[in-house]
């Protein structure tokens, strides 16, 4: 695997679980992380643990962000380059899921969660690859078994995963040739 030293990694959804885990690896790797996440003393407390794996305050940006507010996203990729010049990692982890099958599911219900799990994913990502083919980087989406093994209690989760897995699969191959790999992670969830 290639070294992660240095190299300049966004994580979303970087306060708690996989974000914060993924953060914590990542700074074990000497990388650079930039966190984000509504949740902003939570990101504290990550930052601070980033530290105690030998990162110094510089090699550690928090930036507080709503992924379904793209004037956050840009602020986030904005700052992101501002503190370190250049882009290598974007991990889409932020995500959200709530009970319900097709029927008993609203409107916006479906809205919420894929603004979340979908769109927040799609537009942070155009906003990253200009930056990430500077750099040959990659995208990492974190996604779900759902995507494949529907649930009727989690309809609306599912669907946003199955479109996340569809998005990563079209990206990769249109970065391809800028050498950008994009791929998707899919956790047991649900």
């Amino acid at each position: 695997m290639a070294s992660l030293q240095d190299k300049v990694t966004i994580i979303t959804g970087a306060s708690s679980g996989i974000g914060e885990t993924t953060a914590l690896l990542f700074a074990e790797s000497k990388a650079k992380v930039v966190l984000a996440a509504r949740n902003v003393d939570n990101l504290d407390k990550v930052a601070s643990l980033c530290k105690t794996k030998g990162l110094s305050d510089s090699d550690v940006l928090v930036i507080p962000c709503d992924v379904t507010n793209e004037d956050n996203l840009k602020t986030l990729v904005d700052e992101t380059v501002k503190q370190f010049g250049r882009i290598d990692v974007l991990i889409n982890n932020a995500g959200k899921g709530t009970l319900g099958n097709v029927m008993a599911t609203p409107e916006a219900t479906l809205d919420d969660i894929m603004n979340v799990n979908f769109k927040s994913i799609y537009n942070l990502s155009r906003l990253c690859v200009p930056h990430l083919t500077k750099t040959q980087g990659s995208i990492v989406n974190v996604s779900s078994i759902a995507r494949q093994r529907a649930s009727p209690k989690l309809s609306a989760y599912c669907i946003s995963k199955a479109a996340m897995d569809m998005f990563t699969r079209l990206l990769a191959l249109e970065l391809a040739p800028q050498k950008v790999r994009v791929n998707s992670v899919n956790i047991l969830s649900g």
